[in-house]
């Protein structure tokens, strides 16, 4: 169909990291809301097409909207989170992929949770990123319940990405922006209010001389010097 044809051109394109608006017009072809929070998928097994059937049954059983697309060995997909707590509908979907027979004896990792399809491509890099690790003998955990097999939180290996990740200060900015939020813009200097009435009072506790002004003129018809002073 139509749309199959969409949604395979939109996970070419996720995967190639197209520009913005060209993933912004695919997946407004494929049925995936542009603006939508979503995760990418990224299935590595020998029987891609069953994978595929059976992740593409949970997620229409979720009533998510998403798009697969096999390339070889590799299942690749994005989901629309449409829960009102996108990172608790993330977590769900997570149970629920660990919980496909079909993914036993794969390596499979769901990506960050992302924005939007704008951000597909670095959410599917993260998550073949996150596959590196349960690849690894040396950091991959047997079970369902365990952050790596059969499916990988790219969440809960965070650090061990950003580590293995450039160095570059835009790779920080966003992992940081990515865990806690966009810091606050501290290089933008305060502007003070100009200088008002007030601001050319002198001190009432200051000698007029220290203030900068003359001292007032003696009252003419004011007390005469004490008895002495002359």
């Amino acid at each position: 169909s139509l749309k199959e044809v969409a949604a395979a051109a939109l996970l070419r394109a996720v995967d190639s990291g197209s520009q913005t608006w060209r993933l912004q017009q695919l997946a407004a072809a494929a049925g995936i809301p542009p603006a939508a929070p979503l995760v990418a998928l990224v299935v590595r097994s020998t029987m891609s097409q069953l994978v595929r059937a059976s992740v593409e049954q949970l997620l229409s059983r979720r009533a998510q909207p998403s798009a697969t697309y096999v390339d070889n060995a590799e299942l690749l997909a994005v989901a629309v989170l449409v829960d009102d707590t996108p990172r608790a509908g993330r977590l769900a979907l997570l149970d629920d992929l660990r919980g496909l027979p079909e993914l036993e004896g794969t390596v499979a990792a769901v990506g960050p949770l992302a924005a939007g399809i704008s951000q597909a491509p670095w959410s599917l890099a993260e998550a073949r990123l996150a596959l590196e690790f349960a690849e690894n003998p040396g950091t991959a955990q047997a079970g369902a319940g365990g952050p790596y097999l059969p499916v990988i939180d790219a969440e809960a290996v965070a650090l061990e990405r950003l580590a293995v990740q450039s160095r570059e200060p835009d790779q920080r900015r966003n992992f940081v922006r990515q865990r806690v939020g966009a810091p606050r813009d501290r290089a933008t200097p305060r502007r003070s209010p100009p200088p008002g009435p007030l601001a050319t009072r002198p001190d009432p506790g200051r000698h007029p001389a220290q203030a900068g002004e003359r001292p007032p003129a003696a009252d003419p018809g004011g007390p005469g010097p004490p008895p002495g002073a002359r």
